[in-house]
């Protein structure tokens, strides 16, 4: 029922603003490059400037990219080889 509820042009018009958001939050591109997990330092004045500087930077990227039109990388890549098929009896 659901499947054939989304096969209509009614239902794809309602949810495709919904279908472009998926792009990875700032927070989560935060947390990847910069390692924004742990605090470097402690106290609020100390931290809100890490948190700041790491805003900067992470928008100097997005800069980068956009201005030489290289895109950021995707997601993670996994760090374990791809399986190869077995070799042709041939």
């Amino acid at each position: 029922m659901a499947i054939t509820e989304q096969a209509t042009s009614a239902w794809q018009d309602r949810y495709a603003p919904a279908a472009g958001s998926r792009a990875p939050s700032p927070q989560a591109q935060a947390a990847r490059r910069s390692d924004l997990h742990h605090a470097r330092y402690r106290g609020p004045a100390k931290t809100h400037l890490q948190h700041v500087l790491t805003a900067l930077a992470l928008n100097l990227v997005r800069v980068d990219t956009w201005l030489t039109g290289i895109p950021l990388g995707g997601s993670w890549a996994s760090r374990l080889p791809r399986p190869q098929p077995p070799p042709s009896p041939v």
